[in-house]
């Protein structure tokens, strides 16, 4: 039940998180316009790069927690939250000097504006600078907290955060200026606000009588896995933020600003299936220690089920409605028509990317972080010069094609390795069960929606249909999802019968 609940708090968290973010998004783009909207999305960029600690340290993290509540070590919760604590604040100000040192560099010879001065680009770049090393810090409470299995707190902190920022910003862009400036100034406020209220809830989680100390012992058992999986993390999220480095690098920030307005749509799906792999993963990382395949089998294919569900509905939508989609959000009919087909590459290859997530995480509960890492690197050889050579010859679209590709063989590689050991011979099973009946089943909807869609009809009766569609194609996939369905309906009947015991 705790997985469920978990897994049900999440995706509602994560969508309360994903709206706020969009509505973010798509305001800040219309009030600021596509350049002052490029240098957000720089920050947004740097920000996905630093964001390797949230995901490289954060599974140690979680496994050092469940297994000092499951009596694996001598260790006390105090000091493994001091102790990662340290570590994260000692990464991320170096990071930060970094930043702020080669601020001038990046705002007088890397980005290309036709309106912003280069002493304002630095001044957002240093504000930049400081949001980044808030964020990651923040994680390092969060991620804790999330070990406890307390993510509805989590939820409820990120998702309450999430829409004060929106309200904040959107507030500070109306009423101060529509400015970049403003819009990262606002942004780093609420930042702080939420790393300390953060940070105040995990300390207070901590019910050790021991005095909490800097585990060097520790560090230096797990310093291996540490490494690995932050290195794989950071393959994996350069390749994720290098097309936005190199389109920055060589197109106007105009262009630039369109190009990351749409990966930041599309990075919602990834907002919306991270959350729910990090809830399973203590459970995953508990049963897999415990050599308890039945446990890891239902949690494991069930994640990776309502991961299917999200990435069919995100992924499909903007297959068949994303010109209608990107017009009622951009205002702009060019612009939708010609970034169709690169919104719907991205939406899928962001999906793909979430997808990945879920056999990682069943390497990194077996302690092999090395899958990901080698086929990023492999995937990276080719990704890199491509799309630097390709991209001013073809456009954007250049960029979108590739990052689909190495996604699809990322994949392809962790599914065929995570189904080796403790999960052995699950790999055709978990594609025929947490796969292929998601995509289908919300295909045959959406399909039936654009048959029945009028030709030529308004934007946002196609938009309304869409979204109708979605909700649709979201209780198709979860029809067709066994172990989803299972873990579903389970829920239910426990919180009814819960009510219906207090009620007596």
């Amino acid at each position: 039940m705790a997985v469920a609940r978990n897994v049900i708090a999440n995706t509602v968290g994560t969508a309360v998180l994903a709206a706020a973010t969009a509505a973010t998004t798509i305001f800040s783009f219309r009030l600021a316009g596509a350049e002052q909207f490029g240098l957000i999305g720089f920050y947004l960029t740097l920000h996905g790069i630093v964001a390797i600690l949230d995901t490289g340290i954060g599974p140690g993290i979680v496994r050092e927690v469940a297994h000092a509540r499951s009596g694996g070590h001598e260790y006390g919760l105090g000091s493994i939250l001091f102790t990662f604590q340290g570590i994260y604040a000692g990464i991320t100000g170096l990071t930060t000097i970094v930043l702020i040192a080669a601020s001038s560099f990046i705002a007088h010879t890397w980005l290309t504006a036709r309106t912003i001065s280069a002493g304002d680009i630095q001044i957002a770049l240093i504000l930049s600078a400081l949001i980044i090393a808030s964020q990651p810090q923040r994680t390092v409470y969060s991620v804790f907290l999330e070990g406890l299995e307390q993510q509805v707190l989590v939820n409820i902190l990120q998702s309450s955060f999430a829409v004060l920022r929106a309200l904040v910003v959107l507030a500070a862009l109306l009423l101060v200026a529509p400015t970049a400036l403003v819009f990262l100034a606002a942004f780093l406020a609420i930042s702080i606000a939420e790393l300390a209220v953060t940070a105040w809830y995990a300390w207070a989680a901590v019910e050790d009588g021991d005095k909490a100390r800097f585990l060097t012992a520790m560090v230096r058992r797990l310093w291996a896995f540490l490494l690995t999986s932050s290195l794989a993390v950071a393959v994996g999220a350069l390749l994720q933020s290098v097309d936005k480095i190199i389109v920055s690098a060589m197109l106007p920030l105009d262009v630039v600003g369109r190009y990351m307005f749409v990966s930041q749509i599309c990075l919602l799906v990834l907002k919306l299936i991270a959350p729910n792999v990090t809830a399973i993963f203590p459970r995953l990382s508990a049963s897999i220690r415990r050599a308890d395949i039945v446990e890891a089998r239902r949690v494991y294919f069930a994640a990776a089920q309502i991961v299917s569900c999200i990435v069919a509905v995100f992924g499909l939508g903007a297959v068949f409605f994303g010109g209608d989609a990107l017009l009622l959000l951009t205002g702009d009919a060019r612009a939708a028509q010609d970034y169709h087909w690169l919104f719907a590459l991205l939406a899928f290859a962001f999906g793909l990317n979430g997808f990945c997530l879920i056999p990682n995480a069943l390497r990194l509960s077996e302690g092999q972080p090395g899958t990901a890492l080698w086929a990023n690197a492999i995937a990276g050889v080719v990704y890199l010069p491509a799309i630097w050579l390709l991209t001013p010859s073809y456009g954007v679209i250049v960029p979108a094609a590739l990052w689909f590709a190495v996604n699809a063989f990322v994949f392809v590689v962790l599914v065929a390795r995570a189904h080796r050991d403790a999960l052995a011979g699950y790999a055709w099973p978990w594609l025929a069960t947490c796969v292929a009946p998601q995509l289908a089943a919300s295909a045959a909807v959406y399909s039936i929606a654009k048959f029945l869609l009028p030709q030529n009809g308004p934007p946002m009766l196609a938009v309304s249909v869409a979204v109708v569609a979605a909700g649709v194609g979201f209780i198709a996939a979860v029809a067709a999802s066994s172990d989803m369905r299972h873990s579903v309906a389970s829920f239910i009947r426990r919180a009814y019968s819960s009510r219906a015991a207090l009620a007596r």
